[in-house]
């Protein structure tokens, strides 16, 4: 919107009303109302977005930067539309392809789940009553049969499941991401298609940020 008004030549105060009008959130509005002040005292646009990291990133300030050198806001405001809409694009397909497998794996663990909670105990009372020796892999299958009906299943399930996230959290980061972040792209089947999401993204986003005129250094440290 900011892209097509500015092409066709609102001056930025009164196309910055237009988007306030249309703000969606009580918290967007506040945003371009303060954002609109800080232009009508001089300050330029880029550097009145940085203000607002929470929402408009490095890349974007700095394409916005880079726009307002050469002259060009309005053509950057559309690439970054058109970056954004790919990204999201991008996340939706890879989203796609994960849900089916995901789905599966869930209804999978749903019926185990089911049958060894209350299927498996009563053959298990049938077999017993037969007082005949069972082969070990039935003994197996008891056991963990009798796993999911104890009591401290669910607490030992959410001690896992807290101490999972935590390592996760620790694991993710400092310098210990970089070591998550190569163990995931090792990962079967998941690592080939993280590797495919990030080199589109890498080149997506070096393009679009080179094409918008920000050097190319400050478009890798980016």
């Amino acid at each position: 919107q900011m892209g097509t008004m500015l092409s066709a030549g609102i001056p930025m105060a009164e196309m910055l009303s237009a988007v306030i009008d249309q703000s969606e959130t009580r918290a967007q509005e506040t945003m371009f109302r303060t954002i609109r002040e800080r232009i009508t005292q001089g300050m330029s646009f880029g550097d009145a977005l940085a203000e607002y990291p929470q929402y408009f990133s490095a890349l974007y300030v700095n394409m916005i930067k880079a726009g307002e050198a050469t002259g060009q806001v309005d053509i950057v405001l559309r690439r970054l539309a058109d970056f954004l809409q790919r990204q999201r694009a991008l996340q939706r397909k890879v989203v796609s392809a994960l849900t089916y497998p995901m789905l599966m794996i869930a209804i999978g663990l749903l019926v185990v789940s089911i049958l060894m909670t209350f299927v498996v105990p009563k053959i298990t009372d049938m077999l017993t009553d037969t007082g005949q020796t069972m082969p070990l892999p039935t003994r197996v299958l008891i056991g963990i049969s009798d796993a999911f009906t104890s009591v401290w299943t669910l607490p030992v399930l959410i001690a896992l499941g807290g101490g999972g996230y935590g390592f996760w959290r620790y694991a993710s980061s400092g310098p210990r991401r970089y070591a998550l972040d190569a163990w995931k792209l090792h990962l079967p089947l998941f690592g080939s298609l993280l590797r495919r999401m990030e080199v589109a993204r890498f080149g997506r986003t070096l393009g679009t940020l080179l094409r918008s005129g920000v050097p190319v250094l400050q478009a890798l440290d980016i």
